[in-house]
C-alpha cells in the first residue's frame, strides 16, 4: 500500500497517523483479514478493532474514551478504552469497522457526532479520554472499514438512491459464467461498477473534513471463484489437521476429485454473495465437520477415515489402524540435536523471569558446525526435548512484542 510506505518514510504530517486508509467493499471480501495481515507483516500485535455500528448510545463510548461522568460505567474498565490500548501498543493497526453505519450517530448530550469524537485522531493523531489519558496515534496505521454504497443504486425515476441487490445478483451470475473468458469480463465490469458506487457514496455521505484526511481509498472487490475455493479448501484442511492432533484420526479422500466435488458443493449450493467468504463457515460445520466428527467419535480414535462424496452427501469408510506416536520422542537431525542441546543448556543457566535477548536467540539458531536449514526454528521445552517447528520471522515478531523469558518458553 503506497500510503503506508510514504508515511513510514516520513512523507506526512508528523502528528498524524502513518497512514489513514479506507477499506470499502462488501461483507466477507477480506477487509478485516487484510488489516490482520498488515499488522503481522510489520511484526506488530493483532489489530485493535472497534465496531462503530455498536456505538449507538452515549454509554457505548466506553470502548473509545469512556462513558461521561454521571454514568455508572464512568471510569470503569479503563483497560478496554481505545486510548489505553494505543498507549500500551503505540505501534498498532487500528480498524474502525462498519463506519458507514455510524456516520449519522449523534450524541445530543455531548453535542457531538461520533465522527466529531474520532476526528482528532485523523487531524492531529491524538485522542483524549474521560480520565485525561492522551493516546498518540502518530505511529499507528488507521483503517476505516465500510460496506457503504455496495447495496444501493440511483433510481432516476425518483431522483434518489434506493436499496438494491443488483451487485449480489451480478456476483451470482459471475460464479455461473460458462467460461473463464466470460467470467473475467463480468468480473472487470463488476469492479468498475463497484468503484463508482463506492466513490459516489463517499462523496454523498462522508463529511469533507473526514474525507480529506483519508490517504488512500481501497475498494475490495468480491472474491473470485478461485479464491473462494482456496478459502474453502483451507478451512477443510484445518479441520482435518485438528482431527489428527486431537483424536489421532487421519482423514483422507477417496480421490482428489472427491475433495473438489465437496468444495464445489459447499460453494455453489450454500454460498451467499451477501456474506462473502463468511457464508462458507456454516455449511462447512453442518455438511462436513459435523458428520465427519460424529463418524470419528462413533468409530473410535486412532483410525484412518476415507471420505467419499455421493449424491451431495459425504460417505465414510474405516481405513487402517493408526499407531499412536509417543509425542515426547522425536527423530532429530544432527543440526536439530545441536540446537536443542544448546538452547537447553543456555536456558538451564537462566532464572525463570530473566529476559532472553534477541541476540542470544540468533546465536542459538546460527550453529557454525552445520549449515542452517531455511525457515526452521526449534525451541526446547522444559522436561523432554520436545521440538516445535515455526517460522523464524514469527518467533522473532513474538519476541519483539513482549519480553521473552524461560518461563514463557515453558
Amino acid at each position: 500500500i503506497s500510503a503506508v510506505k510514504a508515511g513510514a518514510l516520513g512523507f506526512k504530517d508528523k502528528r498524524r497517523p502513518i497512514a489513514t486508509l479506507m477499506f470499502s467493499g462488501p461483507t466477507g471480501c477480506g477487509k478485516t483479514e487484510t488489516a490482520k495481515a498488515l499488522a503481522r507483516s510489520l511484526g506488530w500485535a493483532e489489530p485493535i478493532i472497534i465496531n462503530l455500528s455498536r456505538i449507538t448510545k452515549i454509554e457505548h463510548l466506553s470502548t473509545l474514551i469512556g462513558a461521561p461522568s454521571g454514568y455508572g460505567s464512568h471510569g470503569e474498565n479503563v483497560e478496554n478504552y481505545l486510548t489505553t490500548k494505543v498507549i500500551k501498543n503505540p505501534r498498532s493497526v487500528v480498524l474502525f469497522d462498519e463506519a458507514d453505519k455510524a456516520l449519522n450517530t449523534y450524541f445530543y448530550s455531548e453535542k457531538k457526532s461520533l465522527i466529531d469524537i474520532l476526528l482528532p485522531i485523523f487531524e492531529d493523531g491524538r485522542l483524549e479520554d474521560r480520565i485525561g489519558q492522551v493516546a498518540d496515534f502518530s505511529r499507528c496505521i488507521v483503517i476505516i472499514g465500510s460496506n457503504g454504497g455496495i447495496n444501493e443504486v440511483f433510481d432516476p425515476r425518483i431522483g434518489a438512491f434506493v436499496p438494491s441487490d443488483a451487485i449480489y445478483i451480478d456476483i451470482t451470475e459471475l460464479m455461473r459464467a460458462a467460461s473463464n473468458e466470460e467470467q473475467e469480463l463480468k468480473y472487470e465490469q463488476l469492479k468498475v461498477r463497484m468503484a463508482k458506487q463506492v466513490g459516489d457514496y463517499l462523496l454523498r455521505k462522508m463529511r469533507p473534513e473526514m474525507l480529506n484526511r483519508i490517504d488512500e481509498n481501497i475498494v475490495f472487490n468480491p472474491l473470485p471463484t478461485d479464491s473462494l475455493k482456496a478459502i474453502a479448501r483451507k478451512k477443510l484442511d484445518e479441520f482435518r489437521l485438528n482431527m489428527r492432533s486431537e483424536h489421532n484420526a487421519r482423514v483422507e479422500y477417496e480421490s482428489p476429485k472427491v475433495e473438489e466435488a465437496i468444495i464445489n458443493y459447499l460453494l455453489y449450493a450454500h454460498f451467499s454473495p451477501k456474506n462473502g467468504a463468511r457464508s462458507l463457515d456454516e455449511p462447512i460445520k453442518k455438511h462436513y465437520a459435523g458428520p465427519l466428527y460424529d463418524f470419528i467419535m462413533s468409530s473410535g480414535n486412532d483410525r484412518e477415515v476415507i471420505v467419499g462424496f455421493d449424491r451431495n452427501r459425504l460417505t465414510f469408510k474405516i481405513g487402517a489402524q493408526i499407531k499412536r506416536k509417543d509425542e515426547s520422542v522425536f527423530v532429530l537431525t544432527a543440526l536439530e540435536k545441536y540446537i536443542v542441546s544448546t538452547m537447553s543448556r543456555e536456558l538451564s543457566q537462566k532464572s525463570e523471569n530473566e529476559p532472553i535477548l534477541d541476540e542470544e536467540i540468533a546465536e542459538w539458531l546460527d550453529p557454525r558446525p552445520v549449515a542452517e536449514p531455511k525457515n526452521t526454528l526449534l525451541v526446547s521445552f522444559s522436561g523432554t526435548a520436545r521440538v516445535v517447528r515455526a517460522r523464524t520471522n514469527d518467533f522473532f515478531s513474538r519476541g519483539r512484542k513482549e519480553t521473552l523469558t524461560p518461563a514463557k518458553i515453558k
